[in-house]
Protein backbone atom coordinates (compact mmCIF):
# COMPACT_ATOMS: atom_id res chain seq x y z
CA UNK A 1 0.00 0.00 0.00
CA UNK A 2 1.27 3.54 -0.74
CA UNK A 3 3.04 5.32 2.09
CA UNK A 4 0.19 7.56 3.28
CA UNK A 5 -2.81 5.71 1.87
CA UNK A 6 -4.99 4.09 4.52
CA UNK A 7 -8.18 2.14 4.18
CA UNK A 8 -11.29 4.31 4.40
CA UNK A 9 -14.57 2.43 4.60
CA UNK A 10 -17.70 3.46 2.76
CA UNK A 11 -19.19 5.21 5.79
CA UNK A 12 -16.07 6.93 7.13
CA UNK A 13 -15.72 10.68 6.53
CA UNK A 14 -13.21 11.57 3.83
CA UNK A 15 -9.89 12.71 5.26
CA UNK A 16 -8.94 16.01 3.63
CA UNK A 17 -5.76 18.07 3.85
CA UNK A 18 -5.40 21.54 2.36
CA UNK A 19 -2.55 23.73 1.15
CA UNK A 20 -3.30 27.45 0.95
CA UNK A 21 -1.46 30.54 2.16
CA UNK A 22 -4.68 32.51 2.72
CA UNK A 23 -5.98 32.00 6.28
CA UNK A 24 -9.53 32.89 5.22
CA UNK A 25 -9.58 29.96 2.79
CA UNK A 26 -8.35 27.53 5.44
CA UNK A 27 -10.95 28.87 7.89
CA UNK A 28 -13.62 28.32 5.26
CA UNK A 29 -12.52 24.72 4.75
CA UNK A 30 -12.54 24.12 8.51
CA UNK A 31 -16.07 25.51 8.61
CA UNK A 32 -17.11 23.27 5.71
CA UNK A 33 -15.76 20.22 7.53
CA UNK A 34 -17.52 21.33 10.70
CA UNK A 35 -20.84 21.57 8.85
CA UNK A 36 -20.45 18.11 7.30
CA UNK A 37 -18.65 15.97 9.91
CA UNK A 38 -20.26 12.83 8.51
CA UNK A 39 -18.74 13.52 5.07
CA UNK A 40 -15.33 15.16 5.55
CA UNK A 41 -12.74 15.73 8.25
CA UNK A 42 -9.94 18.27 7.79
CA UNK A 43 -6.81 16.49 8.98
CA UNK A 44 -4.26 19.16 8.02
CA UNK A 45 -4.43 22.83 7.00
CA UNK A 46 -1.05 24.08 5.77
CA UNK A 47 0.20 27.40 4.46
CA UNK A 48 3.49 25.99 3.12
CA UNK A 49 4.43 22.85 1.22
CA UNK A 50 6.81 21.77 4.00
CA UNK A 51 3.93 21.88 6.48
CA UNK A 52 1.70 19.88 4.16
CA UNK A 53 4.31 17.22 3.44
CA UNK A 54 5.51 16.79 7.03
CA UNK A 55 5.50 13.30 8.54
CA UNK A 56 2.16 11.79 9.37
CA UNK A 57 0.09 13.25 6.54
CA UNK A 58 -3.25 11.48 6.94
CA UNK A 59 -5.42 12.24 3.92
CA UNK A 60 -7.51 10.67 1.20
CA UNK A 61 -7.76 13.96 -0.71
CA UNK A 62 -5.58 17.07 -0.76
CA UNK A 63 -6.99 20.44 -1.84
CA UNK A 64 -3.99 22.13 -3.43
CA UNK A 65 -3.61 25.82 -4.18
CA UNK A 66 -1.41 26.47 -7.20
CA UNK A 67 0.09 29.66 -5.79
CA UNK A 68 1.87 29.59 -2.45
CA UNK A 69 5.26 31.19 -1.75
CA UNK A 70 7.39 28.03 -1.54
CA UNK A 71 5.57 26.24 -4.34
CA UNK A 72 7.05 27.28 -7.73
CA UNK A 73 6.40 23.87 -9.31
CA UNK A 74 3.09 22.53 -7.95
CA UNK A 75 3.16 19.62 -10.40
CA UNK A 76 6.04 18.14 -8.39
CA UNK A 77 3.90 18.16 -5.24
CA UNK A 78 1.06 16.59 -7.22
CA UNK A 79 3.33 13.74 -8.33
CA UNK A 80 4.60 13.15 -4.80
CA UNK A 81 1.10 13.02 -3.33
CA UNK A 82 -0.18 10.80 -6.13
CA UNK A 83 2.65 8.33 -5.56
CA UNK A 84 1.49 8.11 -1.96
CA UNK A 85 -1.99 7.13 -3.10
CA UNK A 86 -3.53 10.51 -2.25
CA UNK A 87 -6.01 12.15 -4.64
CA UNK A 88 -5.25 15.78 -5.51
CA UNK A 89 -7.90 18.38 -6.30
CA UNK A 90 -6.63 21.79 -7.40
CA UNK A 91 -8.31 24.56 -5.40
CA UNK A 92 -7.34 27.85 -6.98
CA UNK A 93 -8.35 31.34 -7.99
CA UNK A 94 -6.06 31.05 -11.00
CA UNK A 95 -7.78 31.13 -14.38
CA UNK A 96 -4.71 30.59 -16.57
CA UNK A 97 -5.15 27.24 -18.32
CA UNK A 98 -1.52 26.13 -18.64
CA UNK A 99 -0.56 25.75 -14.93
CA UNK A 100 -3.84 23.96 -14.32
CA UNK A 101 -3.25 21.54 -17.20
CA UNK A 102 0.35 20.89 -16.18
CA UNK A 103 -0.84 19.94 -12.68
CA UNK A 104 -3.63 17.79 -14.11
CA UNK A 105 -1.14 16.02 -16.38
CA UNK A 106 1.01 15.36 -13.31
CA UNK A 107 -1.85 13.45 -11.71
CA UNK A 108 -4.36 15.87 -10.19
CA UNK A 109 -7.84 14.40 -10.57
CA UNK A 110 -9.92 17.52 -10.08
CA UNK A 111 -10.28 21.27 -10.15
CA UNK A 112 -12.51 23.52 -8.09
CA UNK A 113 -12.26 27.31 -8.26
CA UNK A 114 -12.25 29.50 -5.18
CA UNK A 115 -15.19 31.36 -6.67
CA UNK A 116 -17.25 28.14 -6.58
CA UNK A 117 -19.66 27.58 -3.72
CA UNK A 118 -19.20 25.15 -0.83
CA UNK A 119 -21.39 22.53 -2.49
CA UNK A 120 -19.00 22.43 -5.46
CA UNK A 121 -16.01 22.00 -3.14
CA UNK A 122 -17.73 19.18 -1.28
CA UNK A 123 -18.77 17.50 -4.53
CA UNK A 124 -15.21 17.68 -5.89
CA UNK A 125 -13.85 16.09 -2.70
CA UNK A 126 -16.40 13.28 -2.85
CA UNK A 127 -15.79 12.61 -6.56
CA UNK A 128 -12.02 12.54 -6.08
CA UNK A 129 -12.26 10.20 -3.09
CA UNK A 130 -14.41 7.87 -5.21
CA UNK A 131 -11.75 7.82 -7.93
CA UNK A 132 -13.78 9.93 -10.36
CA UNK A 133 -12.96 13.02 -12.41
CA UNK A 134 -13.63 15.88 -10.01
CA UNK A 135 -14.14 18.95 -12.20
CA UNK A 136 -17.58 20.23 -11.32
CA UNK A 137 -18.06 23.78 -12.65
CA UNK A 138 -18.41 24.89 -16.27
CA UNK A 139 -15.51 27.36 -16.12
CA UNK A 140 -13.32 24.82 -14.33
CA UNK A 141 -14.08 22.28 -17.06
CA UNK A 142 -13.15 24.75 -19.81
CA UNK A 143 -9.90 25.70 -18.05
CA UNK A 144 -8.95 22.05 -17.71
CA UNK A 145 -10.06 20.80 -21.12
CA UNK A 146 -11.00 23.29 -23.85
CA UNK A 147 -8.34 23.06 -26.61
CA UNK A 148 -9.47 26.40 -28.06
CA UNK A 149 -8.71 28.25 -24.85
CA UNK A 150 -4.92 28.09 -25.00
CA UNK A 151 -2.16 27.96 -27.61
CA UNK A 152 -0.26 24.67 -27.61
CA UNK A 153 3.29 26.02 -27.49
CA UNK A 154 6.31 23.75 -27.66
CA UNK A 155 8.91 24.00 -24.85
CA UNK A 156 11.45 25.74 -27.11
CA UNK A 157 8.82 28.26 -28.19
CA UNK A 158 8.07 29.05 -24.55
CA UNK A 159 11.78 29.38 -23.87
CA UNK A 160 12.32 32.04 -26.54
CA UNK A 161 9.37 34.01 -25.15
CA UNK A 162 10.70 33.72 -21.60
CA UNK A 163 14.14 34.96 -22.65
CA UNK A 164 12.62 37.90 -24.50
CA UNK A 165 10.47 38.75 -21.47
CA UNK A 166 13.60 38.64 -19.29
CA UNK A 167 15.18 41.34 -21.43
CA UNK A 168 17.43 39.26 -23.68
CA UNK A 169 17.66 40.99 -27.10
CA UNK A 170 16.08 39.00 -29.88
CA UNK A 171 19.37 38.66 -31.76
CA UNK A 172 21.01 37.17 -28.62
CA UNK A 173 18.26 34.72 -27.67
CA UNK A 174 19.80 31.85 -29.64
CA UNK A 175 22.97 31.99 -27.54
CA UNK A 176 21.01 31.75 -24.28
CA UNK A 177 18.87 28.75 -25.18
CA UNK A 178 19.37 25.58 -23.17
CA UNK A 179 21.14 22.81 -25.03
CA UNK A 180 22.09 23.53 -28.61
CA UNK A 181 22.69 27.16 -29.61
CA UNK A 182 20.34 28.28 -32.39
CA UNK A 183 20.58 30.95 -35.07
CA UNK A 184 18.58 34.16 -35.28
CA UNK A 185 16.76 32.65 -38.26
CA UNK A 186 15.61 29.76 -36.07
CA UNK A 187 14.52 32.19 -33.35
CA UNK A 188 12.45 34.05 -35.94
CA UNK A 189 10.97 30.73 -37.07
CA UNK A 190 9.85 30.05 -33.50
CA UNK A 191 8.21 33.46 -33.26
CA UNK A 192 6.43 32.86 -36.59
CA UNK A 193 5.08 29.53 -35.33
CA UNK A 194 3.90 31.14 -32.10
CA UNK A 195 2.13 33.90 -34.04
CA UNK A 196 0.38 31.32 -36.25
CA UNK A 197 -0.81 29.34 -33.24
CA UNK A 198 -2.35 32.42 -31.63
CA UNK A 199 -3.83 33.57 -34.94
CA UNK A 200 -5.57 30.18 -35.19
CA UNK A 201 -7.29 31.04 -31.88
CA UNK A 202 -8.30 34.47 -33.25
CA UNK A 203 -5.78 36.13 -30.94
CA UNK A 204 -3.37 37.99 -33.24
CA UNK A 205 -0.17 38.91 -31.41
CA UNK A 206 1.12 41.60 -33.77
CA UNK A 207 4.74 41.31 -32.68
CA UNK A 208 7.04 39.37 -30.36
CA UNK A 209 6.03 41.40 -27.29
CA UNK A 210 2.40 40.70 -28.12
CA UNK A 211 3.25 37.01 -28.12
CA UNK A 212 4.78 37.40 -24.65
CA UNK A 213 1.58 39.05 -23.39
CA UNK A 214 -0.60 36.24 -24.75
CA UNK A 215 1.71 33.57 -23.34
CA UNK A 216 1.46 35.21 -19.91
CA UNK A 217 -2.31 35.32 -20.26
CA UNK A 218 -2.39 31.57 -20.93
CA UNK A 219 0.04 30.81 -18.11
CA UNK A 220 2.90 29.60 -20.31
CA UNK A 221 4.95 32.33 -18.60
CA UNK A 222 4.91 33.25 -14.93
CA UNK A 223 7.67 35.82 -14.78
CA UNK A 224 7.38 36.46 -11.05
CA UNK A 225 7.72 32.75 -10.29
CA UNK A 226 10.58 32.43 -12.80
CA UNK A 227 12.46 35.24 -11.03
CA UNK A 228 11.88 33.69 -7.59
CA UNK A 229 13.11 30.32 -8.88
CA UNK A 230 16.21 31.92 -10.39
CA UNK A 231 17.06 33.72 -7.12
CA UNK A 232 16.49 30.49 -5.18
CA UNK A 233 18.93 28.64 -7.45
CA UNK A 234 21.58 31.33 -6.90
CA UNK A 235 21.27 30.97 -3.14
Amino acid sequence: MAEDAKVTTLHDPIRVAALDDHPVILRGLRALAGEHPDKVVLTRAAARVKELMADGLDADVVLLDLRVPDHPHPEETVRTLTRRGIKVVLHTAQVQPVPIRVAMAAGAVGLVLKSDDEDAVLEAIELAAAGEYAVTGELAYLLANDPKLVADLAPREVEVLRLLAQGVPKKAIGRHMTGKVITLATVNTYFSRIARKYAALHRPVGDALGAVREAQRDGHLDLAADEEDWIRRLN
